[in-house]
C-alpha cells in the first residue's frame, strides 16, 4: 500500500506518483518502476460537490385509510454549483409524525421522469432507500426533483410527517 499525504498548502494541480525502487531484507522485487494514474487536486473553495435541498410542502391534511400512492414529499436536489456528477446511493427519511411503522408502507422514491427508483418500508421511524446496487446519477450543473409516495394502511387520527435530518 502506498499512501501519499500532501501539505495543507497544496490546493490544486495535477499529481502522479511512481515507485522507482524497493529495498527489501533479501527478497527480490520485479516490475519496478510502477506509475499510477495522474489526478487533479481541487481546492475546497472550488468544491468538487455542492448540493442544496429544496423541500416542497404538500398541503395534504387528511387522507382515507387504505390509500395507495399518496404523495408524501417532494425533494429537489440542486447541483448547479458542482464540478462533478453526484451519485445518490442512500436516501433516508424520518417520520416525525405520530404514525407507527405499521400504519404505512410501500414507500416509493420516484425520479422526476416518474420512474420508481427505490422502495422501502418504515423501520423504527426511519425510511431508508438503498440505491447502492444501482446509484442514481445527478449530472453536474443540474437538479433532480424526487417524489416520495406511500400507501396508508391504518392509523386513523395519526400523522405521517417525513423529514430529512442531518445525520452522520
Amino acid at each position: 500500500t502506498l499512501q501519499i499525504n500532501t501539505a495543507t498548502s497544496t490546493t490544486s494541480g495535477d499529481m502522479a506518483f511512481s515507485v522507482i525502487g524497493v529495498t527489501t531484507d533479501g527478497g527480490k522485487v520485479s516490475g519496478v518502476p510502477v506509475t499510477g494514474n495522474s489526478f487533479t487536486l481541487t481546492s475546497g473553495s472550488g468544491s468538487v460537490f455542492a448540493a442544496t435541498l429544496e423541500l416542497t410542502a404538500l398541503s395534504t391534511t387528511s387522507v382515507n385509510l387504505d390509500v395507495k400512492g399518496q404523495d408524501a414529499m417532494k425533494v429537489k436536489i440542486n447541483l448547479t454549483n458542482s464540478n462533478e456528477d453526484a451519485l445518490l446511493e442512500k436516501f433516508m427519511l424520518y417520520n416525525s409524525g405520530t404514525a407507527a411503522d405499521s400504519d404505512f408502507g410501500n414507500v416509493t422514491l420516484y425520479n422526476q421522469k416518474g420512474d420508481a427508483i427505490a422502495v422501502a418500508e418504515p423501520k423504527n421511524k426511519y425510511v431508508t432507500f438503498d440505491l447502492s446496487a444501482a446509484p442514481f446519477t445527478i449530472k453536474k450543473g443540474e437538479s433532480e426533483t424526487f417524489t416520495v409516495k406511500l400507501n396508508v394502511i391504518s392509523g386513523a387520527s395519526r400523522t405521517i410527517r417525513l423529514t430529512i435530518q442531518e445525520n452522520d
